[in-house]
């Protein structure tokens, strides 16, 4: 990694971790001069373990006057240790130098490392916390471990013990670390994954705005990660989102559809053949939309201006207004993109341009207002978010939906102008 000017690797929790690191003088001009290259010693013993080296530790110690020196004299070699040699000498001038090399041998054995990698896998040796559950197979609300041993499941001999998807609920807060980190944690609508570390493969969110997941779905998360739930851990406030009903209890598709998750696989189709006047916005931008999740107006602010990243500053202005020209429309050379689209689908016969464009426009307005220093203008529209719907997670969502329909109908048209 040129930035870290280290040769890294992730490690268990998914973190960067340096394992070679190098350090140079740049002020002399020769790397060789004044460079220094640090090992990571636990790494480097591994390494050396599996692969049946030994490290070659050389040393040179040359002292002598400024004057006077005239030759070295009385060399003798020295064998002092099995893997320890070297040569010293003396000069009649005070002069003396030691040189030599040492051979170093792994600590660790191959066994060991073995003993080691069995022992991490040992589902018998993880610690699991606890965690208050909804525990339905004995209608109860209950603080409960999320060991396996303390879970039962549909095949296991019956017992009073709560089953595996048993739901837990949490405060909205504990998604906020996921969504802060986009590289080192891909959250999806339904499922997390931490790169090169852990994944938990379901979770909603219900009306209440609780994230709620199943406890045999905890349980697989490293002990560092479970804590990070447990401390947003709270009694339900509400029933599981309508959606992880159908899908994890009645095993059907959800009958409602979700306007952001539309609105990707509209953009995701549009950068997979790209016509002239959409610049392509890449998968990265696509899986970083989220809706808010907290009462916070900056996670609001901050995905207003993803979502108009997403879906308005894809059309490229200049050639709209060649699209414009061809279908005589009438335009001024200065106006952007949502203008000239509003231009565009008046020229192809549509009364209600105005109407269709109105959601796009909207959320640039509020993208360019909303994010940055709070103003008296951007207090008064998150007012106005939360006095129409509610909450600004609701607000975001009739937005999406209103959007939606208005990306979809543009790219209708715009893909009938030649």
């Amino acid at each position: 990694m040129e930035d870290r000017n280290a040769y890294c690797r992730l490690n268990d929790e998914g973190n960067v971790e340096e394992v070679i690191c190098v350090f140079q003088d740049e002020g002399t001009g020769n790397f060789d001069d004044r460079a220094c290259v640090l090992v990571n010693s636990k790494v480097l013993a591994e390494f050396m373990a599996v692969g049946q080296y030994a490290l070659y530790r050389k040393f040179d110690v040359t002292r002598f006057p400024s004057s006077g020196f005239t030759d070295w004299e009385n060399a003798t070699q020295h064998f002092d240790a099995p893997d320890l040699f070297y040569y010293s000498a003396t000069s009649l001038g005070g002069g003396s130098y030691v040189h030599g090399g040492q051979i170093l041998r792994s600590s660790i054995t191959v066994d060991e490392l073995v003993e080691q990698w069995k022992q991490s896998m040992d589902p018998s040796s993880r610690k699991y916390e606890s965690f208050i559950i909804q525990d339905w197979k004995n209608r109860r609300i209950i603080e409960w471990s999320s060991s396996p041993d303390a879970l039962s499941n549909y095949f296991q001999p019956k017992s009073d013990d709560p089953f595996e998807i048993s739901p837990a609920f949490f405060n909205p807060e504990v998604l906020v670390k996921y969504k802060a980190d986009p590289e080192k944690y891909d959250l999806r609508d339904r499922s997390i994954t931490c790169r090169n570390s852990w994944y938990l493969k379901t979770y909603d969110i219900n009306e209440a705005g609780q994230v709620h997941t199943y406890i045999g779905y905890l349980q697989s998360l490293p002990y560092r990660e479970q804590q990070h739930w447990k401390l947003y851990n709270e009694r339900p406030k509400g029933p599981l989102s309508e959606r992880a009903y159908q899908n994890d209890f009645e095993g059907t598709w959800a009958t409602e559809e979700d306007p952001l998750q539309s609105l990707r696989r509209a953009v995701e189709e549009l950068d997979g053949k790209p016509p002239a006047w959409w610049s392509p916005r890449g998968s990265e931008l696509v899986r970083r939309v989220h809706y808010p999740v907290t009462t916070s107006s900056k996670e609001w602010a901050d995905e207003l201006q993803l979502l108009d990243q997403l879906v308005v500053e894809g059309f490229v202005a200049r050639e709209l207004r060649k699209l414009a020209t061809a279908s005589g429309a009438e335009f001024d050379p200065v106006w952007q993109s949502l203008k000239l689209i509003e231009v565009l689908l008046g020229a192809r016969g549509r009364a209600d341009a105005e109407n269709i464009a109105k959601p796009l426009r909207r959320l640039h307005h509020l993208r360019s207002k909303v994010p940055g220093h709070h103003t008296k203008e951007r207090a008064q529209l998150e007012r106005e978010a939360y006095a129409q719907h509610g909450s600004l997670r609701a607000h975001f969502r009739a937005l999406c939906q209103e959007c939606n329909e208005s990306f979809l109908t543009v790219i209708e048209v715009l893909q009938t102008v030649r």
